[in-house]
């Protein structure tokens, strides 16, 4: 049987509304993301979805089929979150991706094929294609 995948909004929204009903209370210093990055970022702040290094890039038209799900992220402070949404983009020639992207780079993954996240969800692959 051939699967056709979602589109990638309908994936994230589905994810973001997953996180709303799972996520309903917050330990002392961590705070709810309120805006989400026009850009490359790992999820909750972004679409997890690789935009590119350039700011406010285009987000993919498709889920990839079968994600690489690359899990850890910190933004440190809302300030650094709030930067990032400004930018359109995380810090890319910071460490996280500097890094990140070299090792995805030697193991033969291509970022496209990732989701980046900082929320671990349980979200069934089956769900990622349309019957």
């Amino acid at each position: 049987m051939k699967r056709q995948l979602k589109e990638s909004a309908v994936v994230v929204a589905d994810l973001f509304r997953e996180m709303e009903l799972t996520v309903t209370a917050y330990g002392p210093g961590a705070v709810r993301v309120g805006r989400v990055i026009n850009g490359t970022a790992f999820f909750p702040g972004g679409t997890g979805l690789w935009r590119g290094v350039q700011p406010r890039g285009e987000s993919p038209s498709y889920f990839p089929a079968s994600p690489v799900m690359v899990l850890g992220h910190n933004f440190d402070k809302v300030a650094g979150h709030e930067g990032s949404c400004k930018r359109g983009i995380e810090l890319m020639n910071g460490p996280t991706w500097h890094v990140l992207l070299r090792y995805l780079e030697r193991a033969g993954v291509e970022p496209s094929d990732c989701f980046f996240t900082n929320v671990f969800v349980v979200y069934s692959l089956e769900a990622l294609w349309e019957k």
